[in-house]
């Protein structure tokens, strides 16, 4: 790539200071991850333009920033309210990150990071068969309704979990759904 190439990738003039160019790009891609579901699919083209991005700026002089980023091994329950909350913390740790970072590169290692704790998520539900024609995406709140009542009726983890006796948990078996057809 060249200087030219770069300034074009980046819509880039020399009128401008790069650094606030840099913290815009960089403020975008952070939106980007926030209000985009977390799919492989998407988050993978994401990932192309972000690396073809550091590849431009470090051609008009803005090298790579490094935050130094640790991610813990995560370990989920088989109790459902654990699973849920556990999930959501982690979820929101990540976020936590993502705002915090300066680094075009850990945003890809964090959106990285994202699809690892959705697909793990997932992994949870393995043994339940469950599939709606459309996946969608139920409030958090409504999902937790269901666990609650599935807690009060004495089902407390995956596998007590049946489909059909148990089918009335909309929002929970929407939420399955999602993130089964996510890592699909």
């Amino acid at each position: 790539m060249t200087k030219g190439e770069a300034k074009a990738y980046l819509s880039y003039s020399d009128e401008h200071n790069l650094e606030d160019h840099y913290d815009e790009f960089l403020f975008k891609q952070k939106e980007f991850f926030r209000q985009k579901p977390i799919s492989k699919k998407i988050y993978s083209s994401q990932f192309a333009k972000i690396e073809r991005a550091i590849e431009a700026f470090e051609i008009l002089g803005i090298s790579a920033k490094n935050d130094s980023l640790v991610f813990i091994e995560r370990t989920f329950s088989t109790d459902l309210k654990q699973i849920f909350n556990f999930y959501h913390s982690s979820k929101n740790q990540l976020f936590q990150c993502l705002y915090s970072t300066e680094s075009l590169q850990n945003i890809i290692l964090i959106g990285n990071e994202l699809i690892r704790l959705e697909t793990e998520y997932a992994t949870c539900f393995n043994k339940i068969n469950f599939s709606d024609s459309k996946p969608s995406l139920p409030d958090p709140m409504n999902v937790l309704k269901d666990i609650n009542a599935l807690n009060e009726i004495g089902v407390l983890f995956t596998d007590q979990l049946d489909v059909n006796k148990h089918s009335n948990f909309v929002y929970l078996f929407s939420e399955i759904n999602r993130v089964k057809s996510i890592v699909e």
